[in-house]
């Protein structure tokens, strides 16, 4: 089972360096005027970074049905919201506060102007994952902010649908997207607040691959993916798609295509995919080099907090250096994203290993005590 728990590791390592460098990429990007075609090519290339988060739903989807889920392992609401709580919560309202401080400290000769009950408001709702409550603080409070505001709210959809049938939950996820969809013509979104985070919810954002991942660990626990020796699956990769799927069509159609067409009113799709896929195939591929997979293996678990750290990061960056003084020319550019992007990636790595050894790793330990007493090799990786 290790092997294949490394492999998930590398794979939300993936994840975060593909956003680590979309939001650098951005930065560097900011005052090249005319980059040309080849400039369009790798920005474009660059920008697909973004998808990362779309691998983080669908581990995130994978693995609470491979530990929830799973057959003779059984774990109760309270276990699974516990565990939740302390992995998410705590590093969440440490960085809501440290947004805060940067809000009310920041030097307004070069950044907004932010009122202190402006600032309380946000730290009040973030506390409880509600920014999407108010339209003015809801993707501007606190970095990757939405994304993980969706991460909670599918908590709160597995914990009331886990062990549902396949059906159920697929027509679930098709009716987010028609809702989606039906929202588009209610008028202009943005600004709407609960409107535009319901939007968000079906087009920009992973749910539909947490959902993927929901699915795809109920094929891998019937084929026994995890399994420490080949002997012991239980069938055929086809065959445990099919047990899973073949019964489905109608609602697997359905899904599917809300799933495809919906969402690219407002991003590609397909993109996405190719971009999960491709994560999927170099988490695999990067497993032949011992040293490749080290670093990833040990970035993955520290992923979460770089994923907060590394918008500090970049608002610090955007104060030393306003965007008339950022390179203008490609060359620069990529001169400077080359530099920039492993330079950000170590300053997130350093703090996040003692982050995780004297922060998270305690809380995860005190929450498996509080939950049954019981420590389970699979929950320290989500």
């Amino acid at each position: 089972m290790n092997n294949q728990l490394k492999y998930l590791d590398r794979l939300r390592a993936v994840a975060v360096i593909g956003v680590l460098v979309v939001h650098t990429s951005q930065f560097a990007f900011a005052n090249l005027s005319d980059s040309g075609s080849t400039g369009l090519a790798i920005g474009t290339l660059l920008s697909a970074g973004r998808f990362g988060v779309e691998v983080f739903f669908l581990l995130s989807g994978f693995l609470l049905s491979y530990l929830y889920e799973a057959a003779g392992k059984p774990k109760s609401n309270k276990q699974f919201f516990l565990a939740r709580f302390f992995r998410i919560w705590p590093l969440w309202i440490i960085f809501s506060g440290i947004w805060s401080l940067v809000y009310l400290l920041a030097n307004n000769e070069v950044s907004e102007v932010f009122e202190p009950d402006w600032v309380l408001t946000g730290f009040i709702l973030s506390s409880v994952f509600l920014l999407w409550l108010s339209p003015e603080h809801y993707d501007s409070f606190i970095g990757g902010a939405w994304s993980i505001q969706i991460e909670v709210f599918s908590y709160v959809i597995f914990a009331a649908m886990r062990n549902f049938s396949v059906t159920r939950i697929l027509v679930l996820a098709t009716f987010v997207n028609l809702l989606g969809l039906a929202l588009v013509f209610v008028g202009d979104m943005e600004g709407f607040g609960i409107l535009d985070a319901l939007r968000r919810l079906s087009f920009q954002t992973g749910f539909n691959f947490f959902v993927l991942g929901w699915l795809l660990a109920r094929v891998y626990s019937h084929h026994d993916f995890l399994s420490k020796s080949p002997e012991a699956m239980k069938s055929p990769v086809v065959g445990s798609f099919t047990f899973v799927f073949a019964s489905h069509p109608v609602a697997l159609s359905a899904w599917i295509l809300s799933f495809l067409l919906s969402p690219a009113i407002y991003g590609n799709t397909i993109e996405a995919i190719g971009f999960v896929a491709l994560a999927l195939v170099f988490a695999q591929l990067s497993g032949r080099s011992s040293l490749i997979s080290r670093l990833l293996e040990r970035t993955g678990k520290l992923s979460y907090f770089m994923f907060f750290m590394h918008f500090v990061l970049l608002y610090a960056l955007d104060l030393a250096i306003p965007l008339e003084s950022r390179p203008s020319s490609l060359a620069l550019v990529l001169a400077f994203d080359a530099v920039a992007i492993p330079t950000i990636f170590v300053a997130c790595y350093i703090p996040a290993i003692f982050s995780l050894k004297f922060f998270e790793a305690p809380l995860m330990s005190f929450a498996r005590k509080l939950g049954s007493g019981e420590k389970r090799e699979g929950d320290r990786l989500n």
